[in-house]
């Protein structure tokens, strides 16, 4: 039945007839290739960030694991408090270390210089807190940090 109408049909039908079906075949084709393309980019994407994250993690562990207490240089401690933007919001730095405590001190005027500084510092050096002591008398803040 589909035979004879196609038989039916003139030489100019019949063209059109296989040219709409060729354009229809590479309409999907283009479309099965595009969300093909855009899963890969996707997927491509969150390749990459999964790879930053492993290295950041690799990265923080190792460092984390390999730093040894002896290796903690006061002076160094002191230029990293002085030489970063903490400079601007804390004074009177003094480092000091006795056998396994080193002890931070400083004076500031706000309460999120001492979290800033005590997060860098862990960050940077590995260093854990023991203990904080913050004393506040008129506008300055005196803040003795303690680490392990």
């Amino acid at each position: 039945m589909i035979l004879n109408l196609l038989n039916n049909l003139n030489v100019r039908e019949k063209k059109l007839i296989l040219a709409s079906v060729i354009v229809l075949f590479s309409a999907l084709i283009f479309v099965g290739l595009n969300n093909l393309n855009n899963d890969f980019q996707q997927s491509k994407k969150i390749l990459i960030k999964s790879k930053d994250d492993y290295n950041y993690v690799i990265s923080k562990a190792l460092f984390l694991s390999g730093y040894n207490e002896n290796d903690i240089n006061i002076d160094e401690i002191k230029n990293y408090i002085i030489n970063n933007s903490f400079n601007k919001r804390v004074s009177n730095v003094s480092v000091y270390k006795d056998q396994d405590i080193m002890s931070v001190s400083f004076e500031t005027d706000d309460l999120e210089s001492v979290i800033d500084l005590s997060n860098s510092l862990f960050s940077e050096f590995g260093l854990k807190i023991l203990n904080i002591k913050y004393v506040k008398t008129n506008s300055v803040a005196s803040v003795s940090i303690i680490f392990n």
